[in-house]
């Protein structure tokens, strides 16, 4: 299972890169290689928009759905 999120809306080209344990938020645009985890990414182009609590239960689930 994956440890990161891709919102709705999303697009992804070539190269891009969206590390571990890290949110693609609505609508962004992903077009590089990025590095830091625990990173809510961002905007057209994606940027690092604010960290992210390395405990948030998403990343440590056991199943796909948290409710």
């Amino acid at each position: 299972m994956a440890d990161d999120m891709i919102s709705t809306c999303c697009v992804l080209t070539k190269g891009a890169n969206l590390p571990d344990y890290c949110l693609l938020g609505p609508n962004s645009t992903l077009h590089k290689a990025h590095e830091d985890i625990h990173i809510l990414y961002s905007g057209v182009p994606a940027k690092p928009i604010k960290n992210l609590d390395p405990s948030c239960q998403f990343f440590h689930r056991k199943i796909g759905y948290i409710g």
